[in-house]
């Protein structure tokens, strides 16, 4: 084994002691905006829960339902010029349908020409379910270039015990917000 000389040494350490913290990438990550309290987001938001009857749709795989969170207080004056609501549409599929699910929400992200983080194409999966976010752009930045979807709609997921029931609706039943 080589040995390491003093100053490359002390130079890993100072590295190491002074390295600022790598921004996560915006976009697909999910992040709970800064200086959010928890318990005002259940105020602050909505979903609208609708099972899919369309059968006009020509996709191979077709979704068992759309969840739309939105907002229902607008964002603060400070970030726009007037009041705005942002909102944030899923597609639900159930767990086989993953491989589409993720080739589905890669094309979507890799095909849009929005700026992060409008960028659609978001894939979670909660239990026995996949839910993908269909739109290539979603209005949810604002003048700033703050996401005021994504943070609170993850927080939203988080509260949903994964357990193994197939029963979408008592998934449903644990989100902290009301439906609309």
């Amino acid at each position: 084994m080589k040995q390491l000389s003093l100053s490359t040494i002390l130079t890993l350490l100072t590295a190491i002691a002074f390295c600022q913290p790598t921004p996560a990438p915006k976009g697909r990550i999910f992040r709970m905006p800064a200086g959010t309290a928890k318990n005002r987001l259940a105020n602050q938001w909505k979903y609208h829960f609708e099972v899919m009857s369309d059968t006009t749709d020509k996709r191979k795989v077709l979704p068992i339902a759309t969840i739309t969170f939105r907002r229902t207080q607008p964002v603060p004056a400070s970030d726009t010029a007037k009041a705005w609501y942002p909102a944030m549409r899923f597609e639900i599929y159930t767990e086989n349908d993953s491989a589409y699910c993720r080739n589905f929400s890669d094309s979507i992200y890799l095909s849009s020409s929005c700026m992060a983080p409008n960028i659609g194409g978001d894939r979670v999966r909660i239990g026995h379910f996949i839910f993908v976010n269909p739109d290539a752009c979603v209005p949810c930045a604002g003048q700033n270039g703050t996401d005021y979807c994504r943070g609170s709609i993850l927080y939203f997921f988080k509260r949903i015990y994964k357990q193994q029931s197939k029963d979408l609706y008592k998934l449903l039943e644990q989100l902290p917000i009301d439906a609309d």
